[in-house]
């Protein structure tokens, strides 16, 4: 079976730079739950439970069109039903039940597993807010969809002070001990976060942003050199051919 990996959180965590980290918590919540337990759901996986019925209905293929024309959305996996167990001595029909209620186990703990590890990853306000504060149940509660519609929300869009963190960080020089190819992998991150959030980085900013985080650095500085060398014109420089070039 596929099912999760046994970790207490997903990681990067959201406890901090929650929004910085949001758009790979999220990618990394949905690419698990798309594959556990894919032998029994086999479309999608885990995600019926994460997402919202608009979210659901615009996966691709979940949507079809009848013979009149209308929309027809599969449904999800279903958990809540109650199974009848035969009443006769049929014994293909009992081997079905016993099947089906050995699955619907299976993903019901799945389902558990991975709603401790989201909310592992939270921090401890959001907990808070999400707990049954007037009840006993605390998180107990609280459905993958609705921890989802929350961080949805609360992280996926940035504010000025994340702009400015995303800047500052493109801006800091290389660390003695840090790797070249780490250096761009850092770079490469916070483009898609700017990205992500329709700020759209130029080759020219990512070039400019990668040499000048070089430019204490005696062999950076000298490969931004032979790559200003080799591409003169600013139209024809690109980030991955500089990092190329620091590669070297």
């Amino acid at each position: 079976m596929s099912t999760l990996a046994t970790t207490n959180s997903f990681e990067p965590s959201l406890k901090s730079n929650a929004r910085l980290v949001y758009r790979q918590f999220r990618a990394n919540v949905i690419s698990e739950l798309s594959i556990s337990c894919s032998e029994i759901i086999d479309q999608y996986g885990l995600l019926f439970f994460l997402l919202s019925e608009l979210q659901w209905a615009a996966l691709p293929g979940i949507t079809t069109l009848d013979a009149a024309g209308n929309a027809e959305i599969a449904a999800g996996y279903d958990i809540i039903t109650p199974l009848v167990q035969p009443g006769n001595n049929n014994a293909v029909a009992l081997e079905i039940y016993k099947n089906q209620r050995d699955e619907r186990k299976i993903v019901k703990k799945a389902i558990n597993d991975v709603t401790k590890k989201f909310i592992n990853s939270l921090p401890p306000d959001d907990v808070s807010f999400l707990s049954d504060r007037g009840g006993m149940l605390g998180m107990m509660a609280v459905t993958l969809e609705q921890l989802f519609a929350h961080t949805e929300q609360k992280y996926a869009t940035l504010n000025s002070s994340d702009f400015d963190k995303i800047f500052d960080n493109l801006k800091k020089p290389k660390a003695s001990t840090q790797e070249y190819s780490d250096l761009a992998e850092v770079h490469r991150n916070l483009h898609l976060i700017l990205a992500g959030a329709n700020q759209v980085s130029t080759e020219y900013l990512k070039t400019q942003h990668f040499m000048h985080a070089l430019k204490e650095d005696p062999a950076g500085k000298y490969a931004t050199e032979i790559f200003i060398k080799n591409f003169p014109a600013i139209p024809d420089r690109t980030f991955d051919d500089l990092v190329d070039t620091v590669l070297i």
